[in-house]
């Protein structure tokens, strides 16, 4: 059975250097819920010990990964702005006072007024994607912390494969199945609970049917993956394609949509559960053996793409 040892929340919290409102929203729980468990009132859950196993593991690759769209956009980005209007308004003095301009102030505050307009404007235009970057960011890390606490009972974990036609997020290979998993964030409704229900053969989310189907997709990686390790391994194995949805209510999934060989759609903390439901069909060396290829085949893959030059003349 997979088992990940209790850890302390407030631990993880701190080698993040994030405070409880922004690490609440990290792990997807209200800020009542994460002071609780700092204070020992209530057991962290497992998606809070699997972050901090693994950041035990590396932090600093996970302090990285969270602060790098929080500088960009949050700190780099207004700065950036108000210095670029300042320097042509001071280039502009500058060039009266050379050359004995007469001063338009009507005309230099009415310019000014202007090009802080657009800096609003433009950002605000700006902050539904930066929220899109952010939310993506963190369901991203989130769910592959969670999945690493799987290697504490034997799988083999792999985040961002690289393959032809685009990347798998997250691959698992276990005793208990191969999973190619894709994490799907998107912003919750106030006013409603963010649901994800069924419907015939396709998913609705909060109702709507999304414009690119994550099933479609996770199936074609699914494809891939397996197409991989057959090459690869000279052996054929089944991949189970999963749709993680983070911080969202996942219904059910009944068993007409599981026999009809279907991905499985979930939430990260219930895909967890099912995968230690699941009956152990395979053998520690053909996991072994396959996690041995793909762990090659990424390499090579990631060199091949380190020595690429940014730039080619053509010839």
């Amino acid at each position: 059975m997979f088992h990940v040892e209790p850890l302390a929340i407030k631990e993880l919290r701190s080698k993040l250097g994030l405070n409880q409102t922004k690490f609440a929203n990290l792990l997807r729980v209200d800020l009542r819920t994460l002071r609780n468990r700092e204070q020992d009132r209530r057991e962290p859950a497992g998606p809070a010990r699997a972050l901090l196993t693994a950041i035990r593991r590396d932090p600093t690759h996970v302090r990285r990964a969270l602060a790098l769209v929080e500088l960009a956009f949050n700190d780099l980005l207004p700065a950036l702005m108000a210095a670029t209007l300042l320097s042509v308004m001071a280039l502009i003095e500058w060039q009266a006072s050379i050359h004995h301009w007469s001063r338009h102030h009507a005309l230099y505050g009415a310019a000014a007024v202007f090009a802080i307009a657009i800096c609003i404007w433009r950002f605000m235009r700006a902050r539904p994607r930066i929220r899109s970057l952010q939310l993506g960011r963190d369901g991203e890390i989130s769910v592959a912390l969670l999945l690493d606490s799987l290697r504490g009972s034997g799988a083999h974990v792999f985040h961002d494969v690289p393959m032809e036609g685009g990347n798998i997020d997250h691959v698992v290979l276990s005793t208990r199945g191969f999973y190619a998993i894709e994490t799907k964030t998107r912003s919750k409704p106030r006013d409603r609970r963010a649901e994800i229900s069924f419907e015939a053969d396709h998913i609705l989310v909060d109702g709507f049917r999304p414009d690119r189907d994550p099933l479609e997709q996770v199936q074609r990686n699914a494809r891939r993956l397996r197409g991989l390790l057959a090459e690869k391994a000279k052996k054929p194995f089944e991949i189970r394609g999963v749709v993680l949805f983070p911080g969202w209510w996942v219904q059910r999934m009944d068993a007409a949509w599981r026999t009809a060989d279907r991905p499985w759609v979930l939430n990260p903390v219930a895909f967890m559960k099912w995968v230690v439901g699941e009956r152990e069909t395979l053998a520690p060396s053909d996991v072994h053996l396959a996690a041995t290829h793909l762990e090659e085949y990424v390499r090579q893959k990631v060199s091949a793409l380190q020595r690429r030059p940014l730039y080619s003349s053509p010839s």
